[in-house]
């Protein structure tokens, strides 16, 4: 998402195809009037659709609390090197849960890594591409991660060269905001 020359993978044809018949639902790029027009299609109301739609977001419950509490959708956060476990430094901007849905159903690694428990909460703003997660499997209060983008596959990754932690809790970038 916020490194414009990723990979995009083809959209399937039922995808394309329902958003070539639902186009005129789908005025604005926003996932969940695709997903809306979707269960509409399927057989729901638009309140039951536009609920599904909401509920298949990809932040869970605990990290959409923290973002909400602390206002950080879109922000953006430089932590410095001696901070950062990777040593490498942060600059990000924190994803809405679209965002992070987007990023992880048509970029890669969220493509790959996803199947793991990873979340795309965060993007680089200084364009390395390197997306940053949390992990489902973590819970609330779990670290925040680098992806390092190259160095997933189409289909698989090496975890031990792939995935750095940058903070051992991700509450941890509240120092910085």
């Amino acid at each position: 998402m916020c490194q414009e020359q990723r990979h995009v993978p083809p959209a399937s044809k039922r995808w394309r195809r329902l958003l070539y018949n639902h186009s005129h639902e789908a005025q604005s790029n926003e996932r969940g009037v695709v997903f809306a027009s979707f269960y509409a299609f399927q057989g729901y109301s638009e309140v039951e659709s536009t609920s599904i739609s909401i509920s298949l977001l990809m932040h869970p419950p605990y990290w959409s609390q923290f973002l909400t509490a602390h206002q950080l959708v879109h922000t953006e956060v430089s932590i410095p090197e001696e901070v950062d476990l990777s040593e490498l430094g942060i600059d990000l901007k924190f994803y809405d849960a679209g965002e992070s849905r987007v990023e992880m159903e048509k970029f890669y690694p969220g493509l790959v890594v996803g199947a793991d428990g990873f979340v795309a909460v965060a993007c680089c703003t200084t364009g390395s591409g390197d997306p940053y997660f949390i992990n489902i499997h973590d819970g609330a209060d779990g670290p925040l991660y680098r992806i390092y983008h190259d160095e997933v596959a189409l289909d698989s990754y090496d975890r031990t060269r792939a995935v750095t932690i940058v903070l051992s809790n991700y509450t941890d970038v509240l120092e910085f905001v």
